[in-house]
């Protein structure tokens, strides 16, 4: 990083706020990659958000999920002017928890309106696969 060829991105394995508070103390981050469902949830990733905004660091939340953690990462995403990329795993399943409520056309993915994430999972797909 000192020698300024290329942006460290780090954080997706991060478990809180304190831990982007120490890599950021550090200079040792260029952009922060927080994950929902590894940082305690929305209210955590909100108090990262804040944090990059602060410390001038960017925000591109990790989302290497499905379901609910993709839904609320996206949700995420379009509350925070500043993020670029929502982060997506381009893996054809058989069948998808959301129908293709979260699938990209033509490269962009559509926010849900509705109540909670917007969203409501496909019943029959759960029981489908329920193990």
């Amino acid at each position: 990083r000192a020698a300024g060829r290329h942006r460290i991105a780090a954080g997706e394995n991060a478990g809180s706020l304190y831990d982007f508070v120490a890599m950021m103390d550090a200079k040792a981050i260029d952009i922060a990659q927080p994950d929902v469902a590894k940082t305690g949830g929305v209210t955590e990733l909100v108090k990262i958000a804040a944090l990059c905004d602060a410390m001038g660091v960017e925000y591109v939340p990790h989302c290497a999920l499905f379901g609910p953690g993709q839904v609320a990462t996206l949700h995420l995403n379009a509350a925070h002017r500043g993020v670029p990329l929502f982060e997506r795993l381009y893996c054809d399943f058989e069948a998808e928890l959301y129908g293709d409520a979260t699938l990209p056309i033509a490269g962009k993915v559509k926010v849900p309106r509705g109540a909670g994430l917007g969203l409501d999972p496909d019943l029959d797909v759960v029981e489908r696969y329920r193990v």
